[in-house]
């Protein structure tokens, strides 16, 4: 991509933001932005994502209701007991947020690696079921969430 009227390389929409007395649209602003987003380190993924996993132990532990009789998790219940799901949340999702604290990159890659593969079997279970549930989206998101935090750092630089 070059710049006719002036001879100069313009720079590739997913590099960091160059600051430049040149004005810039809004849309190459916005595509900057964008960009700058999804190179930035994964930190606020993991935060929420070990969040979720101590809400829904907490929530699990507090309320009471076993969520393996209401929703079919024909994967997870043949593995283990609601309980035992419920202390693997809160214990992964301590782990989760006391590796990104200490930023220890291996670490937080092992504890996204685990805290993906919990949402992911709920997704499966739920998907397999007739009909789909609603929730599927919910821990969907939260799989993805993980599923994002495992590439990026991958990706970043040491």
């Amino acid at each position: 991509m070059f710049d006719e009227r002036q001879g100069a390389t313009l720079e590739w929409c997913w590099t960091a933001p160059v600051r430049s007395h040149r004005p810039v649209s809004r849309i190459q602003s916005a595509i900057r932005y964008i960009s700058s987003i999804y190179l930035r380190e994964p930190w606020w993924a993991e935060f929420w994502s070990g969040a979720i996993a101590i809400g829904w132990a907490v929530v699990f532990f507090v309320s009471g209701v076993n969520i393996f009789d209401r929703v079919p998790l024909q994967l997870l219940s043949s593995i283990s007991s609601g309980p035992i799901w419920a202390w693997f949340c809160l214990i992964a999702g301590v782990a989760q947020l006391t590796f990104l604290m200490l930023d220890k990159r291996c670490l937080r890659w092992l504890s996204a690696l685990v805290m993906s593969w919990f949402p992911c079997m709920v997704v499966l279970s739920i998907a397999l079921d007739v009909p789909v549930s609603p929730s599927v989206a919910v821990y969907g998101g939260w799989a993805g969430i993980n599923l994002f935090s495992i590439f990026r750092l991958l990706r970043r630089a040491p």
